[in-house]
């Protein structure tokens, strides 16, 4: 598989999740499901933090952890946009 999407390349991040009161590192069983994220952080003015492949339950609420930062966002929001190739949405 391509790491690199366009000219775009993936960035590392951790995925957090709320577990009896605290967050908890993810860890998937294997990278299978991984699925890319555009990550946008949406403090005016917006920017972009990159494309991430992180496992495909991560939703609103959970904490994404950046490798090459450091810092720590917190989910609030997640739209799924599909794109349509090869006769198909994908």
């Amino acid at each position: 598989m391509d790491e690199e999407r366009g000219d775009e390349p993936l960035g590392e991040a951790r995925v957090f999740r709320r577990r009896r009161g605290s967050f908890q590192p993810y860890k998937p069983k294997d990278a299978r499901d991984s699925l890319l994220f555009s990550v946008t952080l949406m403090t005016p003015p917006e920017r972009g933090l990159g494309t991430f492949r992180l496992d495909p339950n991560t939703g609103c609420g959970d904490i994404i952890q950046l490798a090459d930062t450091g810092q720590a966002y917190l989910i609030k929001s997640v739209a799924y946009k599909y794109a349509f190739s090869h006769g198909a949405y994908r």
